[in-house]
This record gives C-alpha cells, structure tokens and sequence, in this order.
C-alpha cells in the first residue's frame, strides 16, 4: 500500500482511503490481467530455473552435486568450491547447464593457459600453477560428466559432455615440495615474538600431522593421555563448518600416537579446558590452511625410520603412493 493512500484525507479515515484504492486496482486489473501476467511469468521463471533439464543453472547443478559428493565421502569437496568460485562460477554459473557449449568450454581452457603461460614466462609472482589448471580443468570436467552419466537420474540433464575430446590446459614443471627442518621448528616454537596460540597450532598440526579440517574438528574427548593416542573420526564440514563423521574406508578412521615431545604442551592446555566436548584448538579456523606443518610431520615419520605401512595409516592414506 503506497504512504499517501494510507493516511486520513479530503474527510475520509486511512482505511476508507485505502479501501477506495485497492478496489480501484483490482478494477483495473479486472480489466487488463497485467499483475496476474507479471506473477505467471515469475512463477514460470523460477520453475524454469530449478528445472534440471532446462533452465538449471550451473551454479545450482554444480551445488547440488557437491553437497551429494560430500554425502559419499569425497574428500575434496571444500577444495572443489573453492576453485568454482574463483574459475567458473563467474565464467559459466548463470548459464543454464544444458545448453553450454563446446566453445565456452575451450574459452576456459584457453584462460587457464594463459595463466600458465603467464606463470612460465615471469615466474611464481604471475599466472597460475599448471597443477592448478588441471585441478580446475579436473572440476569442469567431472561436473559435466555427472551431467551424462550420474547414477542419480536426476543429474542427468545433458545428452552429450562438452568437455570431452578438448586438450588438456598446459601444464608447468613439478615444483619440489619443502618441509620445515626440525632445528627450524625449534626456533619457531621458541620464538616469542608469533602468539602463543598459534604456536600450539604449529606443535599439534606437526607433530600430529592430521588434516587441517581434521584437527579443527579434534576435541579433548578424542585425547586419550593413558594410551598415549588422539583419535581422529571426523572433520569440518566445508558445506556448514560443522564437525562431520568421516567415511568408513580403511584408513581414514584412525589412531595417532602422541608424540612425548607433545605431552608437556597438550597436559596443561588440557588442564585449562573447561570442557572435555570443547575444540583443542578453537582458533585454528581463523588461521591459514596448516597442510605444510602435515607434510613436515608425515616427513619427519620418514627421516625417523618408520615404516612405510605405519606412516600410511597413521596420515589416513589409502594408497601408499600418496
């Protein structure tokens, strides 16, 4: 109702005024249908736009099938949005899923060489990894493959896959990965100068060398300091930040020994907690992503002599390769 139809005027009362208005809007559209119109339109509109086999953009296609990935245990779902978000999401996300096409497809592969190409020719300053443009060619090209043949009929929306039969985006050579040296470890747990809790996340993320989205889930109910072990059976969501049970595969479910170096850090800290429920480290979700200090942990593992078999299931590997 429009403010100057529903205040008192000319000697008639705010609701007298506003009863003469809608009757003459209803008259009118009595005679003309236009606001009925207008309504069937966006009602057609937003059927069109959840309807999988016409009018589904991608980005809800592309949601929907992250959040059933996510139900089956895939691991790398946060990692998938993420590169959605930044890649193709402002590329292909309002494009309705059925009807993009093979040219749009090659575009994005031609943006992602340019990056590496930008990379190869000024160096780690500029472009993109070719790791990184197989890990966004790798997400396009499995949501469009679920588009054809997803067990879940309901995912199937395309008759053919626009990204098959389409090279590769380039690649770049394979950069050695580092590990922090334990005398360097030392001096950054000593130094006074980094906040005191971020060097009990450094400690716990190396020396237990867990997932990162794995030890933001771990609370003082997974410490066992009389067998001397940290239980780990969930992660953090990435669809709703919540703790979530991790799949039953063979190894991801697991027990990891507490290193003596760590018991005179996690007792006390242990001690300061006033809930055994509660998070041991509650602000490693405001912080960077911690996988260097895992594969400083795991390596340390390998320079101590441990067999291969025990460093795979301690670090929830399925395949020794890894």
């Amino acid at each position: 109702m429009p403010d100057k139809y529903a205040v008192a005027a000319g000697g008639s009362s705010a609701a007298e005024r506003a009863s003469l208005y809608l009757r003459a809007l209803q008259e009118r559209e009595d005679e003309t249908g236009v606001r009925l119109a207008a309504k069937r339109k966006r009602e057609e509109e937003r059927a069109k736009s959840n309807d999988p086999r016409h009018g589904e953009t991608c980005e809800k296609y592309f949601w929907r099938l992250t959040k059933v990935r996510e139900s089956e245990g895939v691991r790398d779902v946060r990692k998938e949005r993420t590169i959605w978000g930044k890649w193709l999401s402002p590329r292909i996300g309002k494009r309705p899923i059925a009807d993009v096409t093979r040219d749009e497809i090659e575009a994005i592969r031609d943006v992602l060489d340019d990056a590496v190409r930008l990379r190869i020719k000024d160096g780690l300053r500029a472009g993109t990894s070719g790791a990184t443009a197989q890990n966004v060619w790798s997400v396009l090209r499995t949501m469009f493959k679920e588009s054809v043949s997803a067990r879940d009929r309901t995912r199937r929306v395309r008759a053919d896959d626009p990204t098959s039969g389409h090279k590769a985006p380039l690649k770049t050579a394979k950069r050695e990965k580092t590990f922090i040296y334990p005398n360097e470890f030392s001096r950054l747990l000593a130094c006074e100068k980094v906040p005191r809790v971020w060097r009990e996340v450094y400690a716990l993320a190396a020396y237990t060398y867990v997932r990162p989205e794995e030890l933001q889930a771990l609370t003082w109910e997974d410490v066992d300091f009389n067998a001397g072990t940290i239980h780990v059976s969930k992660a953090i969501s990435a669809g709703d930040g919540k703790p979530k049970p991790l799949p039953k595969t063979r190894n991801a479910v697991r027990t990891v020994p507490i290193d003596p170096a760590l018991v005179p850090l996690l007792a006390p800290m242990h001690a300061a907690a006033k809930d055994d429920a509660a998070p041991i480290l509650p602000v490693l979700g405001e912080l960077n992503d911690f996988r260097s200090c895992r594969d400083t942990g795991i390596t340390w593992l390998a320079l101590a002599g441990v067999e291969l078999p025990l460093i795979q299931r301690r670090a929830g590997h399925e395949d020794s390769a890894t």
